[in-house]
């Protein structure tokens, strides 16, 4: 997909309100991927089906109270995203501008409330510019944190169907410690037993797969479930990294993707 907008389209910005989950919405954030940037938006309250004043969900004085004093309003103003300067992506529907044209009333008369009973200054700019500005201030964002699809039941809806939640290969044990403290001769001796099993080797990088704060983890989660893919009939399957030690990263994004694997240290 971020092949395709690239070389098709030329794409550089979007927006999703799915990363890393939709729930809770102040915790929506924004990464690059394979140069595109991806910046975390929020929901307005309009959608592909409300396209009439007269049909809008429990009527117009909805739409009004959801306006003015409501969510949006509510959503711009005390957005998560704003230290001195804050950043409101939305995204409304091409019928939303058609028919009814919801998507500008609604815009034009929350702009118009923020005015009148707030002193906040407001100001547009581009997408490229918004991309740019965000991860100028939110740096840390940029690489992607990879969590398992299969624990959000809005991201499994929308997994290909070939696609087995039942059977996610990815390990349940990590052995993390620092170098020279035996933690190679302790998965030498765990894959003996047979019930344990571990990654398939990496020859660039001592046989260990050094995922996580490492420079493969920008190869993805797809990369990762691979190394696994012929060991998920055991029992627990794991891995080992001595980079994982003393990797800033690797706390973080070890949990986001393998939140209740067990984790042996070696010293």
């Amino acid at each position: 997909l971020y092949n395709s907008w690239q070389l098709i389209w030329n794409i550089t910005v979007t927006s999703t309100e799915e990363y890393p989950h939709f729930r809770p919405a102040s915790a929506r954030r924004g990464f690059v991927h394979r140069n595109i940037s991806v910046l975390p938006r929020q929901t307005c309250g309009l959608y592909t089906h409300t396209q009439f004043f007269h049909s809008y969900p429990d009527g117009f004085t909805k739409l009004l109270s959801n306006i003015e004093g409501g969510d949006l309003f509510f959503t711009i103003v005390i957005n998560p995203v704003r230290i001195i300067i804050g950043f409101s992506i939305f995204m409304t529907h091409q019928q939303n501008y058609a028919n009814d044209r919801l998507g500008i009333f609604s815009f034009e008369r929350v702009i118009n409330f923020i005015k009148c009973w707030t002193n906040l200054r407001l100001r547009w700019v581009e997408p490229a510019r918004m991309a740019s500005a965000y991860f100028a201030r939110y740096a840390a964002e940029k690489v992607p944190v990879w969590s398992n699809p299969c624990d959000d039941p809005r991201h499994a809806k929308i997994l290909p169907q070939p696609f087995n939640c039942s059977e996610m290969p990815l390990p349940n044990m990590l052995v993390v410690g620092p170098q020279k403290t035996g933690s190679t001769a302790l998965a030498t001796f765990l894959n003996l037993h047979p019930n344990f099993s571990s990654n398939d080797p990496v020859p660039s990088s001592f046989e260990e797969l050094q995922f996580f704060g490492g420079p493969n983890y920008a190869r993805g989660l797809h990369w990762y479930m691979d190394q696994f893919r012929s060991k998920i009939d055991h029992l627990i399957v794991f891995e080992k990294s001595a980079t994982y030690f003393d990797n800033p990263d690797a706390p973080r994004t070890s949990f986001a993707l393998l939140p209740k694997a067990k984790i042996v240290v070696g010293y």
